[in-house]
């Protein structure tokens, strides 16, 4: 997205150059505290703040929530160089480890401070650009001053063949009478598990159920080992591939339900991207997490999916089964699919280069 973003920022001519500042090891971390991680905040901290220090005043910097905690040091400098700086929030640091951290005696005065610095801060950006209404409400709370935009993420161009809703899984449900739940991307502290497994465990009384999953890190793989075990079903698992084939992916293979997960205690802090993936391949969602996030507008507004909260009580998720297991509300949660894919696709680089530069001015600039 970030190609995506200095590519629009040039084709609409809202800057005459644009440079990106990266970090030296490519590739996908799942979080945590890893060396490659850690190598790419030091080197990202380093490469930024002498750039910001040594460049030109009128530039505008754009910096991204990843690697954790870089925007804070970033935005210090730029207001103290008079330079406009743009927060693009992706996850939300330090707010997500105040909030699972913040009890911790060792902890709580560093995960403070960061609070209070963060807090302070977002007045300067021009302007926070967030990804969901939840997470707009949540930097409003944090600082009314702060000025916010509301922009979804995106995935890449898909051919319009891959369109249209999955037709391996209809004619897979029609033939076999199994339910398929695909689960994309990265699984870790800020996604929930009891109340999707809960949803399946109980789907799997009344239908049959096949787990397929892409990209999940080694490290959760036991969570859908043991449900596989427990429902006797089969899961097939596949590793991180792109976007595209990965939509491919989940028609060839007729998934009927894409799962979203998301812990409510973290509402505001992040919005999972995976919804995306399953719009591009026609699956309707299964989503367990707050509201206002995208994966809950997909079914809220409309109709593409199953919404619960995360922590919903045996009742709401005997609710959720009964359409998990019913091929009409399928079929309709389809249709709303399709309609949710058309509205998230019409963002992309593009459109974020316009919205920031509507308020903080890119114009004929670096």
């Amino acid at each position: 997205m970030s190609d995506d973003l200095l590519r629009g920022l040039r084709e609409g001519g809202y800057a005459r150059t644009t440079a990106r500042w990266k970090g030296l090891l490519p590739g996908l971390t799942h979080g945590g505290t890893s060396p490659r991680r850690l190598l790419n905040l030091v080197w990202l901290f380093v490469r930024s703040t002498t750039g910001l220090l040594l460049g030109r005043r009128d530039r505008v910097v754009i910096v991204r929530s990843t690697p954790p905690l870089l925007h804070l040091p970033v935005v210090t400098l730029c207001r103290w160089r008079g330079m406009r700086c743009v927060f693009w929030l992706m996850d939300y640091h330090p707010v997500i480890e105040e909030r699972l951290w913040g009890q911790r005696a060792l902890l709580r005065p560093l995960v403070g401070w960061l609070d209070s610095w963060d807090r302070h801060e977002l007045a300067a950006f021009a302007p926070v650009v967030v990804l969901d209404e939840a997470m707009a409400e949540l930097v409003r709370e944090r600082n009314p001053r702060a000025k916010v935009l509301v922009h979804p993420t995106w995935g890449a161009a898909l051919p319009r063949a891959i369109h249209g809703g999955p037709a391996a899984g209809a004619q897979g449900v029609a033939a076999h009478d199994v339910v398929v739940f695909a689960y994309l991307g990265n699984f870790g502290q800020g996604h929930g598990w009891a109340t999707l497994a809960a949803c399946i465990r109980s789907t799997a009384r009344r239908r049959a159920v096949r787990l397929l999953t892409v990209g999940v890190p080694e490290a959760a793989e036991p969570a859908f080992a043991t449900l596989a075990n427990e429902v006797g079903c089969e899961w097939e698992r596949h590793p991180r591939m792109p976007f595209i084939a990965a939509a491919t992916l989940l028609r060839e293979r007729g998934a009927t339900w894409g799962c979203v997960a998301m812990r409510g205690d973290l509402a505001g802090c992040l919005s999972p991207s995976k919804f995306s993936g399953y719009l591009a391949a026609g699956v309707p969602l299964l989503y367990a997490g707050p509201p206002k996030t995208n994966a809950w507008q997909v079914c809220a507004r409309f109709g593409g999916g199953v919404a619960l909260n995360d922590s919903a009580e045996p009742a709401e998720v005997a609710r959720a089964v009964v359409e998990l297991a019913d091929r009409d509300v399928w079929r309709r949660a389809i249709k709303g699919a399709e309609r949710a894919r058309e509205y998230f696709e019409s963002f992309d680089g593009g459109t974020l280069a316009k919205l920031i530069t509507s308020v903080g001015g890119c114009n004929d600039g670096e």
